[in-house]
């Protein structure tokens, strides 16, 4: 994965591009954007893979073996929906991150290619010679600490990234204005031809447009506006009733907002509510936390 896909639905606005060249400048690692079939766009400060990975790759069976891992890592984390690090076959740590933007995940962020074992020495699966004995000594070596900072910096910078919309799809800003009405208001329901209208397309383009744009028809874009208003509102103020909540959030009937909350979220808007009373930390992120030494799975703590 070295070559930047050369033709990509992506726009990188440029303090995205800043942010992540300042992060691999920072700490020394390579930092890139992957798309969601696992095709680089952007490697921060153009930052080659170290030189003990090219050296490894340069064996077709470990080239073959890198390939599949990453495309494992990057499908493990597209069913997870979550950050995954882990310890890949030549020895060295890496981190797939999920980037959403307006609901849809459009990406990956991946950062990797440096040591967290002191030891000197490859694994010995890798039967290293001289020359891979001394690039993998050169790699950086971060301690537990210094990872989970760094991880959790990048967790962050990932939901800037997201939040601020600093990745697009083509055609994004188009929808921008329903975007943002959306979240400003989520009670006003807009029919597709009012949406249309307000900014200047025909009803089937706007259709198209959410679709491709967000993975959402605009009925069910709405929808989730809507359940994301009751989110906020049932963690920051867990005392309103829920038949507020629902009317605050353009539900005229409470009982179908329950059971639409329910069958969305995973559980009733009460429990969600009397979760956040209980807990008053709702939504607060942690770092990523280590996998094992396999590689083969990592948590969130």
């Amino acid at each position: 994965m070295e070559t930047p896909a050369a033709d990509w639905d992506y726009l990188l606005q440029p303090e995205a591009a800043q942010l992540l060249d300042r992060f691999t400048a920072l700490f020394g690692v390579r930092l890139g954007f992957f798309s969601p079939d696992g095709q680089g766009i952007f490697i921060g400060r153009d930052r080659r893979s170290c030189a003990y990975c090219r050296r490894l790759r340069r064996r077709p069976e470990m080239d073959r073996r890198c390939r599949a891992q990453d495309r494992r890592m990057f499908a493990a984390v597209r069913q997870r929906g979550r950050p995954i690090r882990y310890t890949c076959h030549g020895g060295l740590t890496e981190a797939v991150l999920p980037l959403e933007v307006a609901g849809r995940r459009i990406g990956f962020i991946m950062v990797g290619q440096f040591r967290t074992a002191p030891s000197r020495r490859p694994p010995p699966n890798v039967k290293p010679t001289p020359a891979l004995r001394r690039d993998y000594s050169a790699t950086p070596v971060f301690s537990e600490a210094r990872t989970d900072d760094l991880l959790y910096l990048l967790e962050r910078l990932v939901h800037f990234i997201g939040e601020h919309a600093l990745i697009r799809r083509r055609n994004f800003d188009l929808l921008q204005p329903l975007i943002e009405a959306a979240e400003r208001r989520p009670a006003p329901t807009w029919s597709l031809a009012e949406a249309a209208r307000r900014i200047g397309r025909s009803p089937s383009s706007v259709s198209h447009l959410f679709k491709s744009l967000t993975g959402m028809g605009y009925r069910r874009f709405q929808i989730e506006r809507k359940l994301d208003a009751a989110d906020r509102l049932l963690r920051e103020q867990p005392r309103l009733p829920v038949k507020l909540v629902a009317a605050r959030c353009g539900f005229d009937d409470p009982l179908y907002f329950s059971r639409l909350y329910r069958r969305r979220r995973g559980r009733p808007p009460s429990a969600a509510r009397d979760a956040a009373a209980c807990s008053g930390a709702a939504g607060k992120s942690t770092p990523v936390r280590p996998a094992d030494q396999r590689g083969a799975s990592a948590r969130r703590a």
